[in-house]
């Protein structure tokens, strides 16, 4: 099932924790996540979207040291999503529907962390943000 547009599951398990993301309009991924704080695994989340065909971008203002923002970006299925500058995870397009992708990056300090996609084609989009706290 997917969840309502805007909400995600966290699902804990031990050391790891699962993260199921999507919305009504995407597809949902699940991403395990080890070294995560099993209290507050979510710090903080940030989201954006565009008002002009352009390609996928987001900032998030981290709060704690060692944290890990994960970048989850969504665009018409028309447009592939590449060259990210964050690290990738994963990316997924079924043609003329949705693209979906994710990539990540840890922090060693608070600090502003941009991820962004070049889309082969620029279109309407929207891309979430979440800072996973770190376990300790």
């Amino acid at each position: 099932m997917t969840p309502s547009s805007g909400t995600f599951q966290v699902r804990q398990a031990g050391r790891y924790s699962s993260y199921l993301f999507g919305t009504n309009t995407s597809r949902c991924r699940r991403i395990l996540a080890p070294g995560v704080d099993q209290t507050a695994p979510i710090a903080d989340t940030a989201k954006a979207h565009n008002l002009s065909a352009s390609s996928p971008a987001i900032s998030i203002t981290t709060k704690y040291p060692n944290d890990l923002v994960l970048d989850l970006p969504s665009i018409y299925g028309g447009s592939t999503l590449v060259s990210p500058t964050c690290t990738q995870q994963w990316d997924a397009n079924v043609p003329n529907a949705i693209t979906g992708a994710s990539s990540s990056t840890t922090v060693q300090l608070p600090s502003t962390v941009s991820c962004g996609w070049t889309a082969s084609s620029a279109d309407f989009w929207d891309d979430v943000a979440v800072e996973l706290k770190a376990a300790g």
